[in-house]
């Protein structure tokens, strides 16, 4: 599978469903990990590798929507558009605002 990096994200991505009529791509899928270092004993002649962990697979939609799947039965997301994930994330600085009230910070 072909793969781009974004900051510290290492990103897989396939094309599905070629629409002959429009002669476009209906459906893109991608798998998201997060790059990180694991350093070695430098002492012990070891040098630092990069590893991946799984965050998450995303298929966009033709129409927009997408699903977000973070890998567990119950995870999956039906998000429709900028709207939908703009609306989602309000959601998450909300929480984490209303969080920090609680806490006093």
């Amino acid at each position: 599978m072909p793969a781009i990096t974004y900051n510290n994200y290492e990103i897989e991505y396939s094309l599905d469903a070629f629409n002959e009529d429009t002669q476009d791509w209906c459906f893109i899928n991608y798998d998201v990990y997060e790059l990180y270092s694991a350093c070695k004993n430098e002492y012990a002649n070891q040098e630092s590798t990069v590893e991946r962990n799984k965050l998450f697979h995303l298929n966009v939609e033709w129409s927009g929507c997408s699903h977000l799947d973070l890998d567990d039965a119950d995870s999956n997301l039906h998000l429709c558009g900028d709207d939908g994930y703009q609306d989602f994330f309000d959601l998450l600085r909300f929480l984490y605002d209303k969080s920090f009230g609680f806490m006093n910070r």
